[in-house]
């Protein structure tokens, strides 16, 4: 009881009300669980900053594609380069979607999220990094990017019958199989038209002759922030991830707001000593 009153309630309410340490302590446990790295960069009254790294095609997009053959039979053909560059685009704009997406809903008093997507890549300055996409989200936005279909399930079934079979579906559970993956298909599709209200909205590069994803710039230029400079030092983006995640802790119980609390302290205390 002692601790719900002394540490849980008090950053609890740290949180509500936008302490900025308590925030991207929160943000960035929120985020450890995510396909692809992201880090709270900044808090700036109610507008969160995030920086989330994007990897090559090649690490993210399946090269292969299903189709139906002759209109009856399942199959799989590789991807064009054009099709690979345009699924590269819609994915790294999902994940971005689903990033802020993640923060709004996270935190009720923020009013907007602009997450930059940069390119993966290991040594290189913060500053030097190379942005990819850049969308600023805000909380109307939120009823645009809802999941309308129960699919998941579903796709997991695929994934596990696909993974269990070493890709070599038997025939009994073939047919089950199609159906299951064919509906997920659809549903994927018609998930991804709902993001066309706010595709407008990423700011990117593409080749209209190659359709080949370019970049906006360096970080430095496309994000000229302050906080870039004090950590300009930092080997690669990974090392902004200073915050030690637990995963173990569900998001928002007493166990969370403890591990919370205790690592702002001890965040607040490394700056006392850096500052002096």
């Amino acid at each position: 009881m002692a601790v719900h009153e002394h540490t849980v309630l008090p950053t609890v309410e740290k949180f509500r009300q936008l302490d900025w340490t308590t925030n991207i302590v929160v943000f960035q446990e929120v985020f450890a669980d995510n396909g692809l790295a992201a880090v709270a960069f900044d808090l700036n009254d109610a507008h969160l900053d995030v920086l989330m790294t994007y990897p090559e095609a090649e690490r993210i997009i399946w090269p292969e594609k299903f189709e139906y053959r002759e209109s009856t039979v399942l199959g799989v053909r590789k991807r064009t380069k054009k099709e690979l560059r345009n699924e590269y685009k819609l994915v790294m704009f999902q994940h971005m979607c689903a990033t802020a997406k993640e923060a709004l809903q996270t935190q009720p008093a923020l009013e907007s999220v602009r997450v930059m997507a940069v390119k993966e890549a290991n040594g290189v300055r913060l500053a030097d990094l190379e942005v990819l996409g850049d969308v600023t989200l805000e909380r109307k936005h939120i009823e645009m990017l809802s999941v309308a279909g129960e699919w998941t399930a579903q796709w997991d079934n695929v994934l596990d019958t696909w993974d269990r079979s070493d890709g070599m579906v038997p025939h009994d559970p073939a047919f089950q199989f199609e159906l299951d993956l064919l509906s997920t298909v659809d549903q994927l599709g018609s998930e991804r038209t709902r993001l066309d209200s706010v595709l407008g909205l990423l700011k990117g590069v593409q080749s209209k002759k190659t359709e080949e994803l370019l970049t906006l710039g360096r970080l430095a230029e496309v994000f000229d922030h302050p906080l870039l400079a004090l950590v300009d030092d930092e080997g690669s983006f990974e090392d902004l991830a200073v915050i030690e995640v637990d995963e173990h802790f569900d998001a928002g119980s007493a166990d969370f707001w403890v591990h919370v609390a205790d690592t702002v302290s001890l965040w607040e205390s490394d700056e006392e000593l850096a500052s002096g």
